[in-house]
């Protein structure tokens, strides 16, 4: 843990990936539970090596958000991997079996006594590592990931009965196994309606587009909405309370020109680096929906070649999927030029 509490003998080298590796090999069944707290694993990328970082965490929670601390024991300087979500707060969380993407943040000077007292009674070290330095330890905000024309919507009517619902209805979906989506998709869309086939291909493209791929393709978008509009939700509500939209808003701007062109366009970047990092996994695709829809797809031909230690598929399709992520994240870099005018190519 990046705050442990001291002992006389300190804690052997190498800890900290020792408790990530049992963590992650038995999803959080070990290593959840640490000292008597639970713990999550924070993943962040290297601001300077740009490699992902696995640090476990302890946490706490307020509503929908994860809270951790970076106090690295009371030391002068801020831990790496702090420095690392503020230079790139897109990071991955891992909570037990629960594996999502989100956007971390550090709370404000007005959100911050009410947290830190809340980490404070969870971990009462923190009190003590603050005394020991000059800087203030940073409370961090991890905020589950949230689709871009929703978030809009919801952030507009922020605060609403409208948007506790939604936020209600997709904590409520998030929660839900991908299995049971696949099992109603099909049971109410191919049995009961009979809108589509449960299962098969074929080698015509135009019928594989039109008959077999809109029900696995609409089961795909359903699982996605919900972690992804509560992240944009929050990307966009970080935006709609900067000075510059108050100023805007001020001049009489129409409030549908204050979203879409400025909070949008702002609100894009985090957007962009979220979609860079999912969009290689579209290109392998999903194995439970190749299996249940009989699709041959590249992700059942994966799992296959791994069960029949087939290594030259294996190599391949690791080739493959590693020039898509260069190309992709080429793509995103590119992007920001054109979504920020500030970006310059050096």
């Amino acid at each position: 843990m990046s705050t442990p509490r001291p002992g006389p003998g300190g804690r052997p080298p190498g800890w900290q990936q020792a408790h990530a590796k049992r963590y992650i090999e038995t999803d959080g069944r070990d290593g959840h539970m640490w000292e008597g707290v639970t713990t999550l694993l924070l993943t962040t990328t290297g601001r300077r090596s740009g490699q992902p970082r696995t640090t476990p965490l302890i946490y706490g929670r307020a509503g929908d958000k994860y809270l951790v601390v970076a106090s690295r024991g009371g030391a002068p300087a801020h831990p790496s991997w702090y420095e690392n979500l503020v230079a790139q707060p897109v990071v991955q969380v891992q909570v037990m079996a629960d594996k999502f993407t989100a956007r971390a943040r550090t709370a404000t000077p007005a959100e911050k006594p009410a947290l830190w007292k809340k980490m404070a009674a969870i971990w009462p070290p923190y009190e003590e590592y603050q005394q020991r330095t000059p800087r203030e330890i940073p409370v961090v905000i991890i905020e589950s990931l949230l689709a871009v024309t929703f978030a809009v919507m919801v952030a507009y009517v922020r605060g609403t009965l409208t948007d506790r619902g939604i936020m209600a209805i997709c904590t409520t979906a998030m929660s839900i196994s991908f299995l049971v989506y696949i099992i109603v998709f099909q049971w109410l869309f191919g049995f009961i309606l009979g809108w589509f086939p449960v299962q098969g291909w074929s080698e015509s493209f135009a019928k594989n587009l039109f008959t077999y791929a809109p029900l696995p393709i609409m089961l795909a978008v359903a699982v996605g909405v919900a972690p992804s509009l509560r992240l944009y939700r929050s990307f966009f509500l970080d935006e709609i309370n900067q000075d510059y939209v108050r100023t805007a808003r001020a001049k009489g701007v129409p409030e549908k020109v204050v979203m879409m062109k400025h909070v949008m366009r702002n609100a894009l970047i985090p957007i962009l680096t979220n979609l860079g990092i999912a969009l290689p996994g579209v290109f392998v695709g999903s194995f439970l929906l190749e299996v249940f829809f009989s699709i041959p797809g590249l992700g059942r031909e994966i799992i296959t070649a791994v069960n029949r230690s087939d290594f030259p598929v294996i190599k391949a399709v690791t080739v493959y999927l590693a020039m898509i992520t260069m190309i992709v994240n080429l793509l995103v870099d590119v992007m920001y030029k054109f979504v920020d005018p500030r970006v310059s190519f050096k």
